[in-house]
């Protein structure tokens, strides 16, 4: 059983990607505004929220008391394997660029 500390939606961070973007039909994951990093397009036309793949993984961890590899299977199943119509929103798995 989950026991959720939800996060507050952020009401006037959605409309201002929705509007900003003129994007009505934007999808959004409840409890994960916290992890939103972006609008990504692709060709084609279409748009979807961009969230932190790490960030949510962490946000999991944390509000759910996941362990890693609970919240990665979470994940996998419930975010990455819930496709939602054009708009589904998408993960980016950050990296860092070495120099030298």
């Amino acid at each position: 059983m989950r026991t959720k500390k939800r996060k507050p939606r952020d009401e006037e961070f959605r409309k201002q990607l929705i509007e900003e973007y003129d994007l009505p039909e934007l999808l959004f994951m409840d409890d994960y505004d916290d992890c939103i990093v972006g609008v990504v397009e692709s060709f084609g036309g279409k748009q979807a929220v961009c969230y932190d793949f790490e960030a949510v993984i962490h946000a999991l961890r944390v509000r759910e008391k996941m362990s890693e590899e609970d919240a990665l299977e979470w994940w996998g199943y419930n975010m990455i394997g819930a496709y939602v119509g054009d708009h589904t929103p998408v993960f980016i798995r950050m990296i860092s660029r070495r120099t030298g």
